[in-house]
């Protein structure tokens, strides 16, 4: 598709997604996700459960030696979102993750650490509140992930696979999968065996990356977007309607002293909510897009489908904000359905206080 095709479709379906409140609160994407952080403790309740179709608590954290004891709370800490995801009879899953190579490499080097992951991770569907398991490796391949440890946690995942089958109730195993090299842990035969790809639609533009720019682009020349995730996902035959595409609750700011919204920065980007967030439970995120719009205003990237604000900055140049808003999230959720899609996932709840992910729920009833 050319570039005057690509921005007619993104101006049709904007204007749809607009202009049809109906069509972005009941036409978007027709499942809806949401992480529960263990950093942002009531963020959950910031949005009606019954509207989600999954929680994930986010996170357990995997370990060199297979152990899964760094559950920041679980679950004795997380009783009220055990009780309520039950009343409501929304399914709750465990995040599991692994974010370190280093870690990756010792742990599915050594077949007793991994069978003592099988068997921590099976223990933990033991709980009558859990639905499943939500496994978050991300490692950089490239940077030196062993064929040895990339075939034994393909292994791994096909017998947890097996288990979570066995037994009298349904649990779902699903996966998050960024863009890139981190995805070759996968192949297509480890993929088919999981119930549902979350794909990493957020950070192509990142904190600590060089350039500012959007975070969730549709599409545009960035080393990935919606449109490139969704490809490599058919090529690795993972069939659309197991697709979930995260949606990120929260933006950067950068500094760039030639004022353009793509630019190269300057000292360190800054995350941004979505709206005010209390400073001394979360210190990283000082600046809120909220009231940097009600001061600056905003506007929408057509190419992208995101939202950009600009200021200047007392050092020159200018302070360059990207956020996804309700607006992109209403273009985006319209576009996730016409893709064939199953939803969207939101990381984390509380970043918009449930404003911005109410957008696509149903309108109240009156």
């Amino acid at each position: 598709m050319n570039r005057t095709k690509s921005h007619l479709l993104m101006i049709v379906v904007l204007c749809v997604a607009l202009l049809s409140p109906q069509l972005g609160r009941t036409q978007g994407a027709s499942q809806l996700w949401g992480y529960a952080a263990w950093w942002l403790p009531e963020g959950w309740k910031t949005v009606p459960l019954e509207h989600l179709q999954r929680v994930v608590f986010f996170q357990i954290e995997i370990e060199a030696d297979g152990r899964l004891d760094k559950r920041h709370g679980w679950p004795q800490d997380w009783s009220d979102l055990i009780a309520q995801t039950r009343a409501k009879g929304v399914p709750l899953d465990l995040g599991l993750s692994l974010l370190d190579l280093h870690t990756f490499n010792q742990l599915f080097g050594s077949e007793a650490a991994t069978q003592h992951l099988l068997a921590q991770a099976t223990a933990l569907l033991d709980h009558p509140a859990v639905s499943g398991l939500h496994i978050d490796v991300e490692v950089h391949v490239n940077d030196g992930a062993t064929s040895a440890a990339i075939k034994r946690f393909r292994y791994w995942l096909a017998e947890l696979t097996k288990r979570m089958k066995q037994g009298p109730r349904e649990r779902m195993l699903s996966v998050f999968l960024p863009a890139g090299d981190y995805a070759l842990i996968y192949d297509s035969a480890s993929l088919a065996l999981v119930d549902r790809v979350v794909l990493q639609g957020y950070d192509v533009h990142y904190k600590g990356g060089p350039n500012a720019g959007p975070l969730s682009p549709l599409r545009g020349n960035y080393y990935t977007n919606w449109e490139k995730l969704v490809t490599m996902s058919d090529e690795l035959k993972v069939p659309r309607h197991k697709v979930i595409m995260s949606f990120p609750l929260y933006g950067y700011e950068w500094d760039v002293p030639d004022c353009t919204r793509f630019g190269a920065h300057r000292g360190e980007s800054r995350y941004t909510a979505l709206r005010p967030v209390d400073p001394d439970k979360l210190p990283d995120f000082k600046v809120d897009v909220q009231t940097r719009v009600a001061a600056h205003g905003s506007r929408m990237d057509l190419e992208s489908g995101s939202m950009s604000y600009q200021l200047s900055n007392p050092q020159g140049g200018c302070t360059v904000g990207w956020y996804e808003g309700e607006d992109s999230l209403v273009l985006k959720s319209a576009w996730a359905r016409l893709q064939g899609l199953q939803g969207l996932a939101f990381f984390a709840l509380g970043y918009d206080h449930g404003l911005t992910v109410r957008r696509v729920m149903p309108a109240p009833l009156r």
